[in-house]
């Protein structure tokens, strides 16, 4: 089964408290909805995220991570909206940050036959402070030919700053800041290398996400996640 993808927006704040929120929109029955995070200040969870959860609620399904001491933190947190989806929008609960961002991105296809915990599977993370080398992922081997990887990148600016070393990509989604996000989908790779230029702060993350076949068999999605750290 082919994998749909939807952007359904972004949200941030510098120096506050204040909840993320999606714009309104209705999605798919029986999806998968991502929100992405990048934040800054502490470790502490956000959280709770409330919209569009008719199916399964929102569940912490990573992090907040701060891989290899970079000074930021990713999580991602997703839900099933249900066989009966209504308009609306989302709402991220996120206490005090320095900086904070969100990426809200829909998926149809996914399995949602189980829990939201159980849609997900490998995960694998690399990076630190001052890289020179490319950072690269293995999740090892993939279900199947048709599964799709997204990899994503955040920076601590409020521009683009893609640099995934490999052909074939197409981007979902770009979220203007604070800190920037982008997301982007390859069919059939379960690594990821991500090329520096001089020394960089760089982290990133892959996840599995199990997308349900016609028939009922599952193959995954991979979502590969890097902070990329300019100056």
């Amino acid at each position: 089964m082919a994998i749909a993808h939807t952007d359904r927006g972004e949200d941030g704040e510098n120096y506050g408290s204040s909840a993320l929120v999606s714009g309104t929109f209705t999605p798919a029955a029986d999806a998968v909805l991502m929100a992405l995070m990048h934040h800054s200040n502490n470790g502490d969870a956000v959280g709770p995220i409330t919209g569009h959860d008719g199916g399964a609620s929102w569940v912490n399904v990573y992090g907040p991570t701060q891989i290899g001491g970079v000074g930021r933190y990713f999580e991602m947190w997703a839900c099933f909206t249900g066989s009966s989806p209504s308009s609306g929008t989302i709402s991220v609960t996120t206490g005090y940050k320095w900086k904070k961002t969100v990426q809200f991105i829909e998926f149809s296809g996914a399995d949602v036959s189980g829990t939201v915990a159980n849609a997900f599977g490998n995960t694998d993370n690399d990076g630190g402070y001052n890289q020179s080398s490319p950072v690269a992922l293995d999740l090892g081997t993939l279900a199947s030919a048709e599964s799709y990887v997204i990899c994503a990148n955040g920076a601590d600016q409020a521009t683009a700053v893609a640099s995934v070393s490999e052909g074939g990509w197409t981007e979902l989604e770009t979220t203007g800041g604070p800190l920037c996000i982008e997301t982007f989908l390859k069919e059939n790779d379960a690594t990821c290398s991500i090329s520096v230029t001089g020394y960089k702060d760089l982290q990133q993350v892959g996840f599995e996400l199990k997308v349900a076949a016609a028939g009922g068999v599952s193959m995954p999605i991979v979502m590969h996640h890097y902070q990329h750290n300019l100056g």
